[in-house]
C-alpha cells in the first residue's frame, strides 16, 4: 500500500496574507534600527524588532568543497548556513488587523526578495488603515537624507512574495 502524501496548498495563505496590502521598496544607506527611529520621530510610530518575526532562510553555499578522508574517499559536500533578516513592527493601535512591517531585504550579502536585490528594505502596510500616517509616508520618504529612492511594488507581480509570510 502506497503511503498517502500531502502539500500544503499556499495559495490560500498568499492571498490572506497580502489582502489589503501595500508594498515599499526603499532603498537607503540606513541600518534598520537607524530607520526605523526616523519613522518614529517623523511620524509618532513606535517600530520595535520583534526576534520572533525575523525570517531566517537556508542558503546553501554554490561552491562544493572538497573533503578527503584518506587514500580512498573523496567526499564533496556543500555548506548550508542559515541567515537571518530582521523585522521591525508598528500595530495600529485604532485598528484591531493592521499593522506596518520593515523587512530587511539584504543580509550578509543574500536577499530576501531574490527578485529586488536593489532594494535594501521592504516596508509591508498590512490591513485596511484609513488614517493620515500611512498615506503620509511617501512624502516622510522624501525629507529623510539618506533615503535614495522608494517606490510601491506590484504584489502580484513579484517571484518571490512568499519569503514574506510570517
Amino acid at each position: 500500500m502506497k503511503p498517502t502524501t500531502y502539500q500544503l496548498n499556499n495559495a490560500g495563505i498568499e492571498e490572506e496574507f497580502f489582502n489589503h496590502c501595500r508594498l515599499i521598496a526603499i532603498q537607503c544607506s540606513f541600518p534598520g534600527y537607524t530607520l526605523c527611529a526616523h519613522l518614529n520621530s517623523r511620524l509618532g510610530l513606535d517600530f520595535e524588532r520583534i526576534p520572533d518575526l525575523d525570517i531566517y532562510i537556508d542558503f546553501t553555499d554554490k561552491k562544493p568543497k572538497n573533503t578527503s578522508l584518506g587514500l580512498f574517499e573523496n567526499i564533496t559536500e556543500q555548506a548550508s548556513f542559515p541567515i537571518c533578516f530582521p523585522v521591525y513592527q508598528y500595530t495600529y493601535p485604532a485598528y484591531e488587523d493592521a499593522r506596518m512591517l520593515l523587512y530587511a531585504n539584504k543580509s550578509e550579502g543574500m536577499s530576501l526578495l531574490p527578485d529586488m536585490k536593489w532594494a535594501d528594505f521592504i516596508l509591508m502596510l498590512q490591513g485596511e488603515t484609513y488614517d493620515d500616517t500611512s498615506r503620509s509616508i511617501p512624502d516622510i520618504f522624501s525629507r529623510i537624507e539618506k533615503i535614495s529612492w522608494y517606490r510601491e511594488l506590484d504584489i502580484s507581480s513579484m517571484k518571490w512574495k512568499k519569503n514574506l509570510i510570517i
